[in-house]
């Protein structure tokens, strides 16, 4: 009964000034071999980073926003995986998304998400209480949905 983020207010798209917001890496423990290791090493070693994402999208007067990381695939992506899980998307579609954001000539599939939402899940119990571990208040991820997706048309 809600549509995706695309569909938001018209001043998304027609606004040619936006927020811009992006996601650093304060730390990284050390290189990792894989890309599976190297976004759970973003989750996991920069609380302050993701928590301030959220905090930013609970916020009205952050939109319009633009956020981004350096070549705006991997942070990028993943936040956007998190937002998507947030608002309760089906996995094969935040999966879906995900995928056709990549670089066609890198390797990585659904089950490298698999084992970030399955840490995510094993370790906190789901995005929102991660979330709230991170310390983004329940007010604050509950007012996220009510700004980034406006209910349906009611059909005739």
């Amino acid at each position: 009964d809600r549509l995706p983020l695309a569909t938001k207010k018209k001043w998304f798209w027609s606004t040619p000034v936006c927020r811009n917001v992006h996601l650093p890496m304060d730390v990284y423990s050390q290189p990792s071999p894989d890309d599976v290791h190297c976004y759970l090493a973003f989750l996991f070693e920069n609380p302050q980073s993701i928590a301030s994402f959220f905090n930013i999208l609970s916020d009205p007067e952050s939109y319009p926003l633009s956020y981004h990381c350096y070549a705006g695939k991997d942070r990028t992506g993943i936040m956007t995986a998190l937002l998507l899980e947030l608002l309760g998307t089906p996995r094969p579609v935040i999966y879906s998304d995900f995928l056709y954001s990549r670089c066609r000539d890198m390797e990585v599939c659904s089950p490298d998400l698999d084992r970030i939402f399955a840490a995510i899940d094993y370790k906190y119990g789901g995005i929102e209480p991660f979330l709230t571990g991170l310390g983004v208040s329940a007010e604050k991820l509950h007012k996220i949905p009510e700004i980034v997706v406006e209910p349906a048309p009611q059909k005739p």
